[in-house]
C-alpha cells in the first residue's frame, strides 16, 4: 500500500480542500454568506468522513494479528456516532443551507473520484 503523499486518498483530500475554498471563495460574493458557508460545511463534513474512511482502510489493510477491533470500533463510532449527526443537525438547523451543503459534499466527491483515478495506474504498479 502507498504510503504519505502517494496514496490516493491523500492527493483526492488535497484536490477536496481546494475545491471547498474555491467553491466557498466563489459563492461568497455571488449568493452571500449562508451559501458559501452552506458549500464549506459540506464539502468539510465530506472531507472528515474521507479521512475516517482512509484510516479505517490503513487498519483493514493491516496484516496478521496485529490489528485490534478498539481503533475499528473508535473510527466507526466516529463516522456513525458523531459525523453523521453533525451533518443532520448543520443541515436540520438551517445553518447549512441543503443545496450548498450537497454542492461542497459533491464536488468533494468527484475530486475525490478524480483524485484516485490520476493515481490508479500507479496503485496498480504496485501490486
Amino acid at each position: 500500500m502507498l504510503k504519505g503523499n502517494s496514496d490516493p486518498i491523500s492527493r483526492s483530500f488535497r484536490i477536496g480542500c481546494a475545491l471547498a475554498l474555491l467553491g466557498g471563495a466563489a459563492a461568497w460574493p455571488l449568493f452571500g454568506g449562508a451559501v458559501a458557508f452552506g458549500w464549506i460545511a459540506g464539502a468539510a463534513w465530506n472531507l472528515a468522513n474521507l479521512m475516517v474512511l482512509k484510516r479505517l482502510m490503513g487498519l483493514l489493510s493491516e496484516a496478521g494479528e496485529k490489528r485490534t477491533r478498539r481503533p475499528l470500533f473508535f473510527l466507526l463510532a466516529l463516522k456513525l456516532g458523531f459525523l453523521y449527526p453533525v451533518g443532520i443537525g448543520l443541515l436540520w438547523s438551517g445553518w447549512a443551507p441543503a443545496i450548498p451543503f450537497a454542492g461542497g459534499f459533491t464536488a468533494v466527491l468527484i475530486g475525490a473520484v478524480a483524485g484516485f483515478l490520476v493515481r490508479l495506474p500507479a496503485v496498480a504498479a504496485c501490486d
